[in-house]
């Protein structure tokens, strides 16, 4: 009984320990990488409150209109 108490509190501070891990790997790093695809879709300033869902035209301007991407 005595491992089996000890073991549940191993299991206690390992959980207690990694959930903010998790939670800052989370924040500052996979939710960003979703909004910035979220905002590539768009025509959206940066200030405006709302965000015109474009689709790829955004890719599509790029590379087919810009001239860094048509001279290569």
């Amino acid at each position: 009984m005595l491992k089996s108490k000890r073991k549940r509190k191993e299991l206690f501070d390992t959980v207690l320990y990694t959930i903010p891990a998790i939670i800052l790997v989370t924040m500052m790093m996979y939710i960003p990488f979703i909004m910035s695809g979220y905002y590539s879709l768009t025509r959206w300033n940066g200030i405006a409150k709302d965000a015109e869902f474009i689709g790829l035209d955004n890719f599509v301007t790029i590379f087919s209109k810009s001239k860094e991407f048509s001279s290569a």
